[in-house]
């Protein structure tokens, strides 16, 4: 993390308020250091036997990182995976269900590709009984948002059916095999933030619509503080949160609770021939989890 300080401003100073909110301070979550915030600062330089002169630097951080991970019980979560093509061919009937309660399935991306293994998959969740959804990958640029929508749409998914997962909409970094290309891509949002926030409410609007369900976002702190920060007409919606290094999650600017947390990109599960897979953890009870996926109570 960058150095911050009063007059600091941006997405790590709204990582810091976040933090030091988890750690119970009393702290408003603006994105802006302000006298306020140096104070609760202080206040904790003070608590942990650091000079106390209102800086973060590498000190500050990371006695903030080790509180949070001191502070933090293991949740106690349930699991589930998230698979795209490059998970393989994957043999639904060895992963292990005491291990894997739901998957969700990449379906699309942008207007112009669908997932290989997307019907594949999901055909096969539900041959297993298994829990199961559906994401999209936003991409901006020029794609509308109800295009975009109706593209994820036309595979097909009945979102009514028992065992079906809400819908999801995947909204990071842009991704190109052209490193220059990828760069220009988040650029552009950078330069047309309204722009890029109308296509995203786009496409939730109309899939929502569309489907009678409510979409879950799946982002990140980094990706999203940076780029577009708190904004209350997107924070009502459930999210599903990316973060390897936190316990607990640092959730983006405008949320205060998580659905799902992706805490890992590395496990391995029997039936699944790629090397790595992403793990998400479930915050809720299986009645929950039920409730979600359409099933009706036990």
């Amino acid at each position: 993390m960058n150095t911050v300080q009063i007059g600091s401003s941006g997405p790590d100073v709204v990582t810091l308020q976040q933090d030091l909110a988890a750690l119970h301070y009393t702290i408003s979550i603006d994105g802006q250091f302000g006298p306020g915030t140096q104070a609760v600062v202080i206040q904790f330089q003070n608590s942990k036997g650091l000079t106390a002169d209102g800086v973060v630097g590498p000190a500050t951080w990371g006695a903030i990182n080790e509180s949070m991970a001191s502070s933090a019980p293991a949740p106690a979560l349930i699991q589930g995976i998230d698979v795209s093509h490059f998970s393989g061919n994957i043999n639904w009937g060895l992963v292990p269900k005491d291990q894997v309660a739901y998957v969700f399935c990449k379906a699309t991306q942008g207007t112009g590709f669908k997932d290989g293994q997307f019907k594949t998959y999901m055909s096969g969740l539900a041959a297993q009984g298994m829990k199961r959804g559906a994401y999209h990958f936003l991409e901006f640029n020029g794609i509308s948002g109800v295009d975009q929508a109706n593209f994820f749409l036309s595979c097909g998914v009945d979102f009514s059916a028992s065992g079906v997962l809400p819908p999801v909409v995947d909204i990071e970094w842009q991704t190109s095999s052209d490193p220059a290309t990828a760069t220009a891509l988040n650029q552009y949002i950078a330069d047309n933030k309204q722009i890029c926030l109308g296509i995203i409410q786009d496409w939730l609007t109309t899939v929502e619509q569309k489907t009678g369900r409510t979409p879950i976002i799946y982002t990140n702190a980094s990706f999203w503080n940076q780029y577009f920060g708190s904004n209350p007409a997107l924070s009502k919606y459930a999210l599903w949160v990316a973060d390897y290094s936190h316990t607990p999650p640092r959730l983006p600017a405008g949320w205060a609770s998580y659905l799902i947390w992706q805490n890992s990109a590395s496990a391995t599960f029997a039936g699944i021939p790629a090397t790595a897979v992403d793990v998400d953890q479930f915050n809720g009870t299986e009645a929950d989890l039920n409730q979600l996926a359409n099933m009706a109570a036990a």
